[in-house]
């Protein structure tokens, strides 16, 4: 931050962001207790060249 910019304004943006982290942190710990992801997407079993991707 600057010396000349708005700090009130800095930290308001700070707080935004900290709570929507905290809000997708608690969404996906939710979420995962109703889907389990590696059931879902499966390990992966094959070779690297097996795997079909780039």
């Amino acid at each position: 931050m600057q010396t000349d910019e708005d700090q009130i304004s800095w930290f308001d943006y700070f707080s935004r962001t900290i709570n929507r982290l905290i809000w997708w942190g608690e969404a996906t710990k939710e979420h995962r207790s109703l889907v389990d992801p590696h059931n879902m997407i499966k390990d992966f079993k094959a070779t690297p060249s097996g795997r079909n991707a780039p």
